[in-house]
């Protein structure tokens, strides 16, 4: 993987401008409200350079610090099964705490 971080000040252009030029790209071919998709990154530098933005910086290496830590994740899952398990237990009791979150928010609003 290449991590690169862009700042932009015109960011709804680019949510509008990138999707439709990589539309062929996505990476989420069944909901079409998914903005990813699989490019170089020259090729994003190329289309938003055709855009015309200008004040963009661009910092090709990032930490990506999530993504490192999703790969060792990842890793560890495919070869000790009790911490796939581990794993799987941790993601479902957040699920459930999102989902309680949730619910108190909505019952915030309602009252």
């Amino acid at each position: 993987f290449c991590h690169t971080v862009l700042f932009c000040f015109a960011v709804p252009a680019l949510e509008t401008a990138l999707p439709k030029h990589f539309a062929l790209h996505q990476v989420n071919n069944v909901n079409h409200r998914k903005e990813f998709f699989r490019a170089m990154v020259s090729e994003v530098r190329s289309a938003i350079e055709s855009i015309g933005l200008t004040h963009v910086h661009w910092t090709m290496k990032s930490e990506a610090e999530e993504d490192r830590e999703t790969q060792q994740i990842e890793h560890e899952i495919k070869v000790n099964p009790s911490v796939r398990d581990e794993w799987l237990a941790r993601q479902v009791r957040l699920d459930e705490e999102d989902a309680h979150f949730d619910e108190d928010a909505v019952l915030d609003v309602v009252n």
